[in-house]
C-alpha cells in the first residue's frame, strides 16, 4: 500500500469536510456556538444546570484565550451567565440563559437535520462504516498527537 498516494487522495476530502463544516450556516455557527452546544448537551444531564469553565474548555477543545473570548461574546448576547463557583471561589461556572438554551436547541436541530439527510443519502451501511472508520481515525490521530506532545516535552527537557 502506497501511503503517499493514500494521503494525497484523503487530504483533499478531509480539507473539504473541514471547510464545509466551518462554513455551514447553521445560525452562523462559530466556536462560541459550539461551546453553547456543548453546554446545552451537558445541561440536558439530570441535575446539571451549569458547568465549570475549565471543564467546558476541555470538552470543547478550545484554548483558554479563545474560550474566554467566546464566553464574553455569548454573555454579551445574553446567551450565558457566568458566576463564581460557590464550592471553589477561584473557579467560574457558566450557565445557559433561556435564550441560550433556545439558540442551542435550534443549532442542534439544524445540525441533526443536515446529518440525517447526508446519512440517508449515503445509506445505512456506508454511514455506519463511515462512523466506524472515523472513530478509528480520530483515536489514532489523538494518539499520534499525544505521542508528538510527549516527544516535544522530552526534547525541551534534554
Amino acid at each position: 500500500m502506497d501511503q503517499f498516494v493514500l494521503q494525497n487522495q484523503f487530504m483533499p476530502s478531509l480539507r473539504k469536510i473541514h471547510r464545509c463544516l466551518r462554513s455551514r450556516d447553521m445560525g452562523g455557527i462559530h466556536h462560541s456556538e459550539m461551546i453553547l452546544l456543548s453546554m446545552y448537551h451537558r445541561s440536558t444531564d439530570p441535575g446539571e444546570t451549569s458547568m465549570r469553565v475549565k471543564e467546558l474548555g476541555r470538552c470543547s477543545n478550545i484554548s483558554p484565550t479563545a474560550l474566554s473570548r467566546c464566553l464574553r461574546q455569548l454573555e454579551k448576547e445574553g446567551l450565558i451567565r457566568r458566576t463564581v463557583d460557590p464550592s471553589d471561589r477561584r473557579s467560574l461556572r457558566v450557565q445557559l440563559t433561556n435564550a441560550g438554551t433556545d439558540r442551542a436547541a435550534r443549532l442542534d436541530s439544524d445540525s441533526n437535520y443536515c446529518f440525517d439527510r447526508i446519512f440517508q443519502a449515503m445509506g445505512e451501511k456506508d454511514a455506519r462504516e463511515l462512523v466506524r472508520l472515523t472513530g478509528i481515525f480520530s483515536e489514532l490521530l489523538e494518539e499520534e498527537d499525544r505521542t508528538e506532545q510527549n516527544n516535544e516535552r522530552r526534547t525541551l527537557i534534554h
